[in-house]
């Protein structure tokens, strides 16, 4: 993590050294917007007509041992899976850039 203090509406987000699986978030990180802690994951992808995108993913901070789980950051289809009924919005799912 960074050695200053995160101020609101900014964020940080690291290389995924760990990613083993090709569904795994390419970078990783935190934010705080609107003084809301969240979690962000980044996926570099490629449109149909071949134009490098970003799509991000935001959840709540989980702290590492809480009942949930021990990673540091989660994914969406993680945090999916350890709270039913919590779904993506469709911007979220939709691989196509809306401009």
């Amino acid at each position: 993590m960074a050695d200053r203090e995160q101020k609101d509406n900014e964020g940080v987000l690291f290389k995924n050294d760990r990613k083993t699986k090709e569904n795994q978030p390419d970078w990783q990180g935190r934010s705080t917007i609107d003084g809301v802690e969240k979690w962000v994951s980044v996926w570099v992808n490629k449109s149909r007509d071949g134009k490098v995108y970003m799509k991000l993913a935001y959840a709540p901070p989980i702290e590492r041992g809480s009942a949930i789980g021990n990673a540091d950051l989660v994914t969406p289809a993680s945090f999916a899976k350890k709270n039913p009924g919590w779904e993506p919005s469709k911007e979220e799912l939709d691989d196509e850039l809306p401009f």
